[in-house]
């Protein structure tokens, strides 16, 4: 369990990605019964934390309103909850805010290319911390 695998979201290796170990799919009163250095870890689950991070991180929260969900956003009819967070993690995973291509996450969501256009239409001005993404913004 000391050994974690970083998946990056560029092939260039530079930002973006996450981390894999066997903790990931360990049941969660397994994982609370884990030590390092003898010391007990904690688990802090946070609802959709990538844009949550992001936004902290950028200062700029995409909406006025607190929602229970930010992947579910009242005013984004017509696109699904995991559309959203398909696109969102694409992004901020590969370090930049426009997907031109489509992703693991994507592909599993159905996104086509075209409805990937359009969904980013919508998302980037409607996210903008994902702004922060971009390299003169960095």
């Amino acid at each position: 369990m000391s050994v974690a695998t970083r998946t990056f979201g560029d092939k260039a290796l530079k930002k973006g990605g996450w981390f894999y170990g066997p903790w990931t799919t360990m049941p969660k009163a397994q994982r609370l019964q884990c030590t390092i250095d003898d010391r007990q870890v904690a688990e802090v689950d946070i609802t959709a934390s990538h844009p949550t991070l992001l936004m902290s991180i950028s200062g700029k929260a995409p909406f006025q309103v607190e929602f229970t969900d930010p992947y579910q956003i009242p005013s984004l009819d017509g696109i699904d909850r995991g559309e959203i967070k398909a696109v969102i993690n694409s992004a901020i995973g590969a370090g930049k805010p426009v997907q031109t291509q489509q992703t693991r996450l994507t592909r599993a969501e159905g996104i086509g290319k075209e409805r990937l256009a359009d969904i980013r239409k919508i998302i980037i001005p409607t996210y903008k911390c994902l702004e922060a993404l971009r390299k003169k913004d960095m």
